[in-house]
């Protein structure tokens, strides 16, 4: 997955006040990906057409069929965490997504607008 595609789940993920974090999913064997922290009774789909609903508004038409495919492969799984779950995407390391959290403040890719 392209590394602004990634800066565009966690910023959406952000906008949308959930919480970007490492986590290791059942299967993963202590290694760390991106997952989401979301309220009970959010599902991965609801994560996933939330941030593909942003992804067409912010992206061209060329970037977001991109995106789209990209999506549909990473298989986002979620595990419930008591009062709430973690929606996770085994197939996007928590290192890559720990780049582009530090990226964040200074992300100036013109072709991903969140305001507009």
């Amino acid at each position: 997955m392209k590394p602004e595609f990634i800066s565009l789940i966690i910023k959406v993920s952000r906008e949308y006040g959930y919480d970007p974090m490492p986590y290791s999913g059942r299967g993963m064997y202590g290694k760390t990906c991106l997952g989401i922290s979301v309220a009970r009774g959010l599902c991965s789909f609801n994560v996933c057409a939330e941030i593909a609903r942003e992804a067409n508004y912010c992206l061209n038409q060329d970037d977001f069929r991109d995106f789209m495919d990209d999506l549909s492969i990473l298989e986002p799984r979620e595990d419930s965490l008591g009062m709430g779950s973690v929606v996770y995407f085994p197939n996007i390391p928590w290192a890559d997504s720990d780049k582009e959290l530090s990226k964040e403040d200074n992300f100036t890719n013109n072709s991903i607008d969140l305001e507009g």
